[in-house]
């Protein structure tokens, strides 16, 4: 495995050193908070809480900031007063130091240092300065690494891949990392803690890193951890010496808690706030979790820290918020009492986004409680999932959030197993940044299949001099000790490279401000007029031929028709002019999602400048397929590939080849509306079979509105008679097996598995969930009226149907290879009233063939014999 650590950013590397080189006050950390498992989240000009337990006759003289290229002095109040902070260790603290942060501090994570009486005090890495807080913001989910336990005789690769994530998330940028349980075992509690191998050692290792890899304290966000049910001495808390089942809080309990986590970690539960959101973390894995009897509402195991969370949001100075967020470790016993208890208190307290671990996958997210989706994160333990994480984001204007990326949240910071070199996102720079150059740029890989929005770029450059760069915008710059420090952010498109050059105010450099575009209503297959308005606020002059208009999202694409728009012959616009271009564009005329994005460019040198606005056009209905199988996102297993070459519809099928049982299974969101009921509801698709002497009778379909198998379910069993090649299969919701009650109008998963005897290939292709409402009158009557025959038929097939209004129609006949044989009718505009159609057979072998008829939007299909 390569060395991660050298590869570090040198904002990175120098907060390493730094933080290395402050000292440790004694094995027991006096300060409890921030500490380890929690971070403190502060904007400038605000103040925050340190939660200190001084020795008798230590003062705390003054306060200060380390980060990487500065030091902050802030100003600070100390209460003394002691108060039990953990009811379960009955740990106490005996000082409250309130923090007051300057309002000029820049914007970073530091290293706290209590310079006292008695020597300093240090808290690594654990407050997080902000400017503001920002309206959409990301988290980023951990969990289950399980530090220093491997079952692979490989190696232990969970260190290495937290920090490949780790890389990943300081370009992504979230705010903060939430690491949900069973982050390090086993734990050596016996072990000396003078041995490498010892608890204290391998948990110091867990937060700064290792001389190749990076830890806890390099996220640049804001980090807090939660305990999960591994995290005690002895690896589970059913193993711990006392350990009694119904006395859930007996002395066995105090004392891991107290000689365990707030000894190695502070403290183990959460409520902060971050803006209009409120995140509450709690340890509810220290008990048995295995039954409905255990650890209910009504034990003081884990209520006091409910009870603690309730009486935050009852404080007037922290209110509801518009979010709720919760995180722990087990999901399935752990969310009814948290959720209840919070939403009986108050029902504005109810969490909507629950963050867990425990059970090492992320198939099942999300899962719902009431008001809740709970997520849970793939295990980083054995090397095998390519460096895990799941991210969210969050608006919090409006208190709502999206799982980035896909349904699941669910992504891999590695392209392929244990390359930890192989990240999906990446910088290089064109010189060193170490600040010994007044320009530089930076190139930015981002192999993701999502744009994200507002990636971190640090600059470290000569001081002397202000800085501008080409593309996105500075959020930040300061004279930090020996350097100017300039923060950018910039957004990524998916599957992209960007690139930011960086030049000082007094030099030459190209800059443009986006202003104002005019776009009409769009129609499919039109030329529209339309127009973009941008200032030149760089230093050079643009001229005809250099400069351009060029198309983003994605970059240089040619939807519109036209890839660059050029400044007129002979034109030049000076710095601080505006420059208007006007031109026409072809609107796509296939259906699908496209952007209307433009920046200016300079030919052969560099994108620069404000993008336009972007406006997505939805061209086409997309909801005609619950899924078209045209893209792999969501779909598991992982081993699925696309073809383009043999499919039915759109640009591709999935593919599955083996022997495994699962064959295609995905969790959809948003939710799909069938717009139906039991009774008149149809699942159909094409499902395409190599050899159906493989195939064994055990197999099942299945779609449900539980987010997972086995809950609220609509099931199905295939024939045993599928054709070789591509079959027509529909299933109808009243022929169906059913568990619990599915709702129609919230479908959002589907499953297909069948047990093998041998290797097979399959296809699935066009799946549509089609309900008797989600089609006109009209329609319903047009499906139903379709007569087709004879079948089996021989020379012949006849097509009676009726329409009772104008519409477009098309009607193929297709073979079970998916190939089109014959088509009749082609987008043809069909009157009202009775028609009937001849198509001649009689040159076709013999086989099963499907009728496709497509009426505007909708498509019916059925299959015939010809003989």
């Amino acid at each position: 495995m390569r060395s991660l650590k050298a590869h570090r950013q040198i904002s990175t590397g120098i907060m390493f050193l730094l933080i290395a080189s402050l000292s440790f006050s004694g094995w027991c950390q006096q300060i409890v908070k921030p500490w380890r498992s929690s971070t403190e989240i502060v904007k400038a000009g605000d103040t925050f809480e340190i939660w200190f337990n001084a020795n008798s006759g230590q003062n705390v003289n003054d306060i200060e900031l380390i980060g990487p290229y500065n030091k902050v002095i802030p100003t600070f109040t100390v209460l003394n007063q002691t108060w039990i902070y953990d009811q379960w260790s009955e740990s106490t603290c005996n000082q409250k130091i309130t923090v007051t942060v300057p309002v000029n501090a820049p914007a970073d994570r530091y290293g706290l240092v209590l310079k006292t009486s008695q020597g300093d005090v240090t808290s690594l890495a654990s407050v997080k300065i902000i400017k503001e807080y920002k309206k959409k913001f990301y988290v980023l989910h951990i969990s289950d690494v399980h530090r220093w336990q491997t079952r692979n005789p490989e190696g232990n690769f969970s260190i290495p891949e937290i920090s490949a994530v780790i890389d990943v998330a300081n370009i992504i940028d979230p705010e903060m990392v939430i690491e949900t349980g069973d982050n390090h075992y086993p734990n050596n509690s016996g072990v000396s803690d003078d041995s490498p191998k010892s608890t204290k050692n391998r948990i110091i290792d867990y937060m700064n890193g290792t001389s190749e890899y990076k830890g806890m304290n390099d996220f640049h966000a804001a980090v807090y951890t939660i305990p999960g049910n591994h995290d005690t001495p002895n690896k589970s808390y059913y193993l711990e010496s006392g350990y009694d089942a119904n006395n859930l809080s007996g002395p066995w309990i105090k004392t891991i808690t107290k000689d365990y986590w707030n000894k190695n970690y502070g403290i183990q539960t959460h409520n902060f706030k971050y803006g209009n959101t409120r995140f509450m973390g709690i340890n509810n894995s220290w008990c048995p979790d295995g039954g409905s009897g255990h650890a209910p509402n009504n034990t003081p195991n884990y209520l006091w820290q409910i009870n603690d969370a309730i009486s935050w949001l009852d404080d007037s100075n922290v209110g509801a918020g518009k979010l709720r967020v919760s995180f722990y470790h087990v999901p399935q016993e752990g969310v009814p009492q948290f959720y209840n208890r919070l939403k009986d208190h108050n029902s504005d307290y109810t969490s909507r986004l629950v963050l867990a671990g425990h059970i090492h996958r992320t198939s099942t997210n999300p899962y719902t409680y009431g008001e809740a989706k709970i997520f849970t994160v793939e295990t980083a333990r054995d090397g095998q999932k390519l460096s895990p994480f799941n991210l969210y984001q969050i608006d919090d204007e409006t208190g709502t959030w999206t799982p980035v990326g896909n349904s699941r949240a669910a992504h891999e910071a590695i392209e392929s197993k244990r390359d930890y070199d192989a990240q999906k996102i990446k910088m290089n720079y064109s010189k060193l940044n170490n600040g010994g150059s007044n320009n530089n740029s930076v190139s930015i890989i981002n192999k993701f299949t999502f744009n994200i929005e507002d990636a971190r770029v640090r600059f470290v450059m000569p001081k002397g001099d202000d800085y501008v760069v080409n593309i996105g915008s500075i959020t930040q710059q300061f004279d930090g000790d020996d350097y100017r420090i300039v923060d950018v952010k910039v957004d990524l498109y998916a599957n992209s490279i960007s690139i930011v050059n960086i030049f000082p105010v007094s030099g030459t450099y190209n800059a443009a401000t986006f202003l104002s575009q005019s776009v009409p209503d769009l129609l499919q297959g039109e030329t529209a007029a339309v127009s973009v308005t941008v200032k030149n606020t760089g230093t050079t002059t643009w001229t005809s031929g250099d400069y351009f208009l060029g198309s983003q999202n994605p970059q240089d694409n040619n939807n519109w028709g036209i890839t660059q728009v050029p400044l007129g012959n002979g034109e030049i616009i000076l710095p601080n002019e505006e420059k208007t271009f006007s031109f026409n564009v072809n609107v796509p005329d296939e259906d699908g999602t496209f952007y209307f994005q433009w920046q200016m460019l300079q030919k052969n040198l560099e994108w620069f400048g404000t993008r336009s606005d972007s406006k997505a056009y939805v061209f086409g209905d997309a909801s005609e397929f619950l899924d078209d199988c045209d893209s792999k996102i969501d779909w598991n297993p992982g081993l699925l590939s696309l073809t383009t070459t043999n499919k039915v519809q759109g640009t591709g099928a999935l593919e599955f080849v083996g022997s495994d049982t699962d064959e295609y299974k995905k969790v959809f969101f948003p939710a799909y509306d069938a717009h139906g009921t039991k009774a008149g509801t149809v699942l159909q698709f094409w499902y395409y079979v190599s050899d159906p002497s493989q195939l064994l009778s055990s197999n099942q379909v299945e779609i449900s509105s539980s987010g997972g198998p086995d809950v609220n379910e609509y099931n199905w069993s295939l024939s045993n008679s599928l054709s070789l090649g591509w079959n027509f299969i529909e299933l109808n919701t009243k022929d169906a097996g059913k568990i619990g009650n599915p709702d129609l109008s919230a479908i959002n998963w589907f499953r297909l598995y069948r047990v093998k005897s041998g290797s097979v290939t399959t296809r699935i292709d066009a799946i549509q969930l089609i309900g008797e409402n989600g089609l006109s009158i009209d329609e319903f009557d047009n499906r139903k009226s379709f007569n087709i025959y004879p079948n089996p038929a021989d020379t012949e097939l006849f097509v009676d149907f009726t329409l009772s209004k104008s519409l477009t129609a098309s009607l193929s006949l297709i073979n079970i290879l998916g190939q089109t044989v014959s088509q009749p009718i082609n987008e043809q505009n069909l009157s009202p009233g009775n028609h009937k159609l001849e198509i001649s057979i009689e040159n076709l072998n013999s086989g099963i063939y499907f009728v496709s008829v497509k009426m505007d939007d909708r498509v019916f299909t059925k299959k015939i014999v010809i003989e």
